[in-house]
């Protein structure tokens, strides 16, 4: 039975898809190096500082307001009224390196970023005064400049100018929706300084720690934020794009223009810092502008497309096998099918293990010559042919460089792999348009048999009037 081809070709079929099993266990050893590599990066930034943002200088009124209750009682309130500068201009610098942890390498930076921007005198004014008149406002607090920090353990220097005077922030934003931060009430004369200026002018220069990104929380009717790094391998993410950047392999440069309408979330956050149960800075892309710095080569990523393509190269290398096994007047056992199977398997273990120390280019044509060497030693003893079995390895070289290209090319990556595949699917029927799967099936008897002289003449010989009485 097993020399069948018909009840071969469906024990090799269920066979392939045993072998899903140990493609499905690479699978999952990717995924468990990528948390191993999630756990090291979460290990730097408890050393060193996360993910860091920052937003722009903004006043903050603090006030009470009261409320009737339900039992006629009164009820005070803590509220802030916020002012959010005419315009921010800031620029910064970042210095990135990769710091290393056991095998894997995590971006970290240091930022010094300026921004410097102004209020209207009149608004801070007018503000004070509408508090002032509403006669639910019990209690008006002395405002207070403040900015948001995302992880305050990187902070390493501040100074701060007001109308040309230098202050010195305190520690907290003093807003509940911010509970990292910086702040410093308003000077006593911040409306009689400066008197010929309309504008409360201000100048903040922060050195801040980070890891792997940087963001900008711009809340300004104008805004604009210049970052120049010599990191050169930038993702631009957040809420804009920049308006301009250039990229080299010395670093990159990006420049972005924002105001309060195109970035309309601004309403919101200002509206949201008020209380304390904000979540809308939860999502970095909606409101912020920033940049993650990434490396280049994503080893668990790029292994993971290339397994993708295991089962396809797996199903052709087995019906390459059957074809030429019944061609050739061959015999392969199904255990010998599972060994090159395996071997095949064994090439994305192979990758995966020798990338997290080589690179990925490196590793990846190692795992081909040693997996092709592999087969190459095996198959010419099982099909007895030194030329079949270099065929066969050669065929599947050329098909693991093609997807080394395609694993490469991120943006014709699936017209690419439909390209291939369709090629090689073009390749297989007309290939084999001219077997005969009835005669390699068993079935071409019973195609080919004919009726016997005496059924037919028994079918064609009249019947006797006599059958019928």
């Amino acid at each position: 039975m097993l020399k069948s081809p018909s009840f071969k070709l469906v024990l090799v079929f269920f066979l392939s898809l045993i072998l899903l099993i140990p493609i499905l266990m690479v699978q999952s050893k990717i995924e468990d190096r990528a948390d191993s590599q999630r756990e090291a990066q979460y290990a730097v930034s408890q050393h060193w500082t996360g993910e860091q943002w920052l937003g722009n200088a903004i006043i903050a009124i603090p006030y009470q307001s009261a409320s009737v209750t339900q039992n006629g009682g009164r009820k005070l309130y803590k509220q802030w009224k916020l002012l959010i500068p005419e315009t921010i201009d800031a620029t910064g610098e970042i210095i990135a390196e990769n710091r290393k942890k056991g095998i894997y390498e995590i971006p970290i930076y240091r930022v010094n970023i300026q921004q410097q921007g102004r209020f209207k005198r009149t608004a801070l004014q007018e503000a004070l005064d509408t508090l002032a008149a509403d006669p639910q406002v019990e209690h008006i607090g002395k405002p207070f400049i403040t900015l948001g920090i995302a992880d305050m353990r990187g902070l390493e220097k501040q100074t701060l100018k007001i109308n040309g005077k230098n202050h010195l922030f305190q520690a907290g934003s003093e807003l509940p929706a911010l509970p990292q931060g910086l702040h410093l009430p308003l000077p006593a004369d911040i409306n009689t300084a400066n008197p010929e200026s309309p504008d409360i002018q201000f100048r903040v220069e922060l050195g801040l720690k980070g890891m792997s990104n940087f963001y900008f929380l711009p809340m300004a009717k104008q805004s604009t934020l210049a970052l120049d790094s010599n990191w050169p391998h930038p993702k631009y993410s957040g809420a804009q794009l920049p308006a301009k950047h250039d990229t080299t392999d010395s670093g990159f440069s990006a420049h972005w223009k924002s105001n309060h309408y195109a970035l309309n979330g601004v309403s919101q956050i200002e509206e949201c810092l008020k209380y304390s149960n904000c979540h809308v800075l939860d999502n970095k892309n909606h409101f912020m502008l920033g940049v993650d710095l990434i490396n280049p080569v994503d080893i668990y990523l790029k292994t993971e497309r290339a397994l993708k393509y295991a089962f396809l190269l797996i199903g052709l290398s087995f019906m390459v096998f059957f074809i030429v096994e019944h061609i050739r007047a061959l015999a392969m056992h199904p255990i010998q099918y599972g060994f090159a199977g395996l071997a095949i398997a064994t090439f994305y273990l192979l990758l995966l293990a020798l990338s997290e120390h080589l690179g990925f280019a490196l590793s990846y044509l190692i795992a081909v010559i040693a997996c092709s060497i592999l087969l190459y030693s095996y198959l010419h003893i099982v099909l007895k042919n030194q030329r079949l079995a270099g065929g066969f390895v050669g065929g599947l070289i050329v098909l693991w460089t093609l997807l080394y290209i395609i694993i490469q090319a991120e943006d014709f990556a699936l017209l690419m792999g439909s390209l291939l595949v369709f090629g090689l699917l073009s390749i297989l029927m007309v290939g084999t348009r001219s077997i005969d799967w009835y005669a390699l099936g068993g079935d071409k008897k019973l195609l080919d048999r004919k009726p016997s002289n005496k059924t037919i003449n028994e079918q064609q010989a009249p019947k006797n009037p006599e059958d019928n009485r």
